[in-house]
């Protein structure tokens, strides 16, 4: 017999739903901050976003403490949607084996936002170096990646992500980068640093 935990149905109505696979994401991560929480059976529309959120290990969580922790995940992380409303339905159940499941599908592409970093340069005297400079950013901060690495004469361009957190935004990004850049003597001049 499968095991079964308590889990509250979670209502958002919500708006500007760009992309389900985001929204998708988005929800799947708060089980990735929140160890102590399963996200199981999502369910994302244009205007509306449904998922149950259990606790194995905490059979007593209220509505109000599932509202509370949501509430706050959406504060910490900025949501890749428009929230109108928040509503903790009744009480569901799911299987165990399910919430553990869902936590294990995520994969690191669909939880990483990426940045495009645009640095307008000069005096590149090699692309090799180049490009081994800007791979090293992710040797630097564990917690960052860096792809699609292109090298010019005057302009380099690469991706960044950090597939844990999905609340970095380009200025934060743009910050990382320029700490590397005075902490670590580039092969190249570097006039200006873009994020999008």
């Amino acid at each position: 017999m499968a095991a079964t935990i308590k889990a509250m149905r979670v209502e958002l109505d919500v708006s500007n739903v760009t992309s389900i696979d985001q929204a998708r994401a988005y929800v799947e991560e708060i089980q990735h901050q929140y160890a102590d929480l399963t996200v199981t059976n999502i369910n994302v529309t244009a205007n509306r976003i449904t998922f149950d959120v259990g606790s194995p290990g905490m059979e007593d969580l209220s509505p109000s403490d599932i509202k509370f922790r949501i509430e706050e995940f959406l504060n910490m992380n900025v949501a890749p949607f428009a929230v109108n409303r928040i509503n903790i339905g009744g009480a569901v159940t799911v299987t165990l084996e399910a919430a553990r499941a869902a936590a294990s599908t995520t994969t690191a592409a669909a939880l990483k936002k990426i940045v495009t970093i645009e640095l307008d340069v000069s005096n590149v005297a090699s692309v090799d170096q180049a490009r081994a400079y800007v791979e090293e950013i992710q040797h630097q901060y564990a917690d960052l990646t860096v792809t699609n690495i292109n090298v010019t004469a005057n302009r380099i361009t690469f991706d960044v992500g950090s597939p844990g957190m999905e609340d970095l935004s380009p200025s934060d990004i743009k910050f990382r980068i320029e700490e590397f850049l005075n902490m670590n003597v580039a092969p190249f001049t570097v006039k200006s640093v873009n994020a999008r």
